[in-house]
């Protein structure tokens, strides 16, 4: 078997590079992009797949159903289990589109290219690793008032509402003082550094999601930390802008969680992107909306003009599984355009609210998780796993967590961040649709995304 021609591209290629030559293709192309990822090679679509089986694929990666949606005024847009059917939750952890791939796959004749690995090292399958940071301390006293102010600057509530906030808040702050100061307790919320260390220990990165001191309009499930506050990091309190600061030094990414009414402003996203960006002094790729708050057709547009490269939001609050049917990152449709947008998506799998609220245990919370991972082996793909700290705080999350990622080191999975993880797959998938010696078919994607960028 011949070796594909490699590919003309430059080391230092960003996410940038790779994804702005593959806007504005039609729905051929972006399901073209998603198999040859799949596959490791270009194949011929039409001659495996059926045209109903080519409607559904599209129809389960460009989130059609969801895009046809419409919420109330008050009411989340959020993609969530009374939206399927009960035909829909029983298969929902069932990655029903990579299925019907690999089988029909089994179709294509040997080529004369080699296929490209699918995962660094020769791995099978990879983990995603993602916390959300909805706090980044248990005894920052500061945050119960300022909900209280941003209560009453929203006129948010009945008055009855803000005396229970009040007393809230009173009591928040001297519990705070107490933990902190005279009982010395530790700050279980703040193990940014023990998380690290953990997934450092199995060769893991992961990608920290933080919420933006810039919020714009406020919800009352914003979080109400600022990058002014202080958190514990190795035995010393700084600002959290410094904690961040730290976990992109490291080599860890920190992301983007940007606030529950940036899903429809295109200003307080881009405002708080800009905010965290000045926070870690470089460059923010990722993104995962707060509570999922997403509108598939507005919300990925809004990313992708704001710079944006890689979103992490199409998962669920209530349930585990696979939302869009796959394991692997696709491209994002634009539904204002009928085009492919230069924006990735790395779909959520499992969020640990609804894991842990959904099991009676700690054993089958971690069964749950290693049913997963198992089927990220089968079809070698990318199990994307959300802790957020208050629930490593606790005994059971913590310990569905470690499991997770003994598991998958036990499994040989690569562990990534989302940034890695993008790079990882575009870069190939760049590779593969460039090449030039494929059955004479020559380049599907445009010259110019075969050729080193201009600097």
């Amino acid at each position: 078997m011949v070796s594909c021609a490699t590919p003309r591209f430059s080391r230092d290629m960003t996410l940038h590079d790779y994804l702005e030559p593959l806007k504005g293709r039609d729905r051929g192309f972006l399901l073209e992009h998603f198999c040859a990822g799949v596959a490791g090679r270009k194949v011929s679509l039409e001659s495996i797949f059926t045209p109903g089986e080519l409607d559904w694929m599209f129809d389960q990666i460009s989130r059609k159903r969801e895009a046809a949606t419409h919420y109330g005024a008050q009411e989340r847009m959020t993609w969530r289990r009374d939206h399927l059917t009960s035909e829909e939750v029983a298969g929902i952890r069932r990655p029903r589109v990579d299925e019907l791939t690999a089988k029909r796959l089994l179709k294509v004749p040997a080529s004369t290219c080699s296929t490209i690995a699918r995962w660094p090292d020769g791995r099978r399958f990879a983990i995603c690793v993602t916390h959300d940071m909805d706090h980044i301390s248990s005894y920052n006293g500061i945050e119960p008032w300022r909900r209280l102010r941003r209560m009453w600057t929203a006129r948010s509530g009945p008055h009855l509402r803000y005396a229970l906030e009040i007393g809230r808040a009173l009591r928040s702050s001297a519990g705070a003082i107490v933990r902190r100061h005279v009982l010395r307790s530790p700050d279980r919320t703040a193990g940014v550094s023990e998380w690290m260390k953990l997934e450092d220990s199995f060769g893991f990165k992961s990608t920290f999601f933080f919420f933006p001191s810039r919020s714009g309009a406020w919800h009352a499930s914003d979080c109400t930390y600022t990058f002014f506050d202080k958190a514990p990091l190795d035995g010393h309190l700084m600002p959290v802008r410094q904690v961040m600061r730290h976990v992109a030094g490291a080599g860890w990414e920190v992301g983007l969680h940007p606030s529950y009414y940036s899903a429809t402003s295109s200003k307080w996203l881009q405002s708080q992107k800009r905010a965290c960006e000045e926070a870690i002094q470089k460059e923010v790729v990722s993104v995962r909306q707060h509570t999922l708050q997403y509108d598939p057709v507005l919300t990925p547009v809004l990313q992708a003009q704001a710079g944006l490269c890689v979103d992490s939001t199409q998962g669920f609050n209530d349930l585990i599984g696979f939302r869009a049917g796959t394991l692997f990152p696709y491209l994002n449709w634009d539904w204002q355009g009928n085009t492919t947008m230069p924006l990735l998506e790395i779909p959520l799998h499992i969020q640990d609210g609804p894991l842990l609220r959904g099991s009676t245990s700690i054993d089958e919370a971690i069964a749950d998780c290693v049913g997963m991972l198992e089927d990220a082996e089968r079809v070698g793909g990318c199990l994307v796993i959300l802790f957020h700290p208050y629930h490593l705080a606790t005994d059971a999350g913590s310990a569905v967590f470690k499991a997770v990622l003994e598991e998958s080191k036990a499994r040989n999975a690569w562990g990534c961040s989302v940034q890695q993880l993008a790079h990882w797959w575009l870069k190939r998938t760049h590779q593969i649709l460039c090449s030039q010696e494929d059955s004479g078919k020559g380049c599907t994607a445009d010259s110019q995304s075969c050729e080193e960028p201009r600097r």
